[in-house]
């Protein structure tokens, strides 16, 4: 969606849009992966080309219909609604999160590279996009557990939920490591070599 959005030149965005409207229609987590993009996608090009939240704001609208077609039916929905943050429950997540990222029968040392990347100087507005992507996802994904019902975070402790959410962040993290791996290797390359004078 992200490159979507950076590389169309159309007005809407109509792939990016269909594509957000995908993501939002297959779970509703998707639209914070939508909105993620698109202040990514600003990030890189600027605030002027507005046209780049078209695909948030057709997302947003499609899952407040949703949840109107939901609320309307009298449909409970136990694992999907939202209460006041269990900050009690803060410090237990970040360290579930760190000791599953660093599993390496699992990850190997994916994580820690990628962790590494976002506290390393910027090269790239892509990379720094990619890096505000990645956070924004990270951040937004804890604070809908820790938000979310008593039963969410149960399934949090259980392991399987937070290795679902490192499947759903790897996309994007793995993007930001092959583009800072491509930007290195690029200016290496157009760095001068020094030679020895043979005298």
């Amino acid at each position: 969606l992200f490159a979507l959005l950076i590389r169309s030149d159309r007005w809407p965005p109509l792939l990016a849009s269909v594509l957000g409207l995908a993501l939002v229609g297959f779970k509703d987590e998707g639209l914070l992966s939508v909105f993620a993009a698109s202040l990514a996608a600003f990030a890189v090009l600027g605030w002027r080309r507005w046209q780049l939240g078209v695909p948030a704001v057709i997302a947003g609208c499609a899952l407040l219909l949703w949840r109107w077609l939901v609320a309307s039916h009298q449909v409970q929905l136990f694992d999907h609604s939202l209460h006041m943050p269990n900050w009690a429950f803060v410090p237990t997540l970040v360290r579930l999160m760190a000791l599953h990222a660093s599993d390496l029968s699992s990850w190997g040392v994916f994580w820690a590279v990628v962790v590494t990347l976002i506290f390393l100087p910027p090269r790239d507005r892509e990379i720094q996009a990619l890096r505000l992507m990645v956070t924004l996802l990270c951040i937004g994904s804890m604070a809908a557990i820790v938000m979310g019902p008593e039963r969410v975070q149960v399934f949090a402790e259980s392991g399987t939920l937070l290795n679902r959410l490192l499947i759903q962040l790897w996309p994007t993290a793995a993007w930001l490591v092959v583009r800072s791996v491509a930007v290195w290797r690029a200016a290496e390359h157009n760095s001068p070599v020094w030679l020895e004078n043979d005298d």
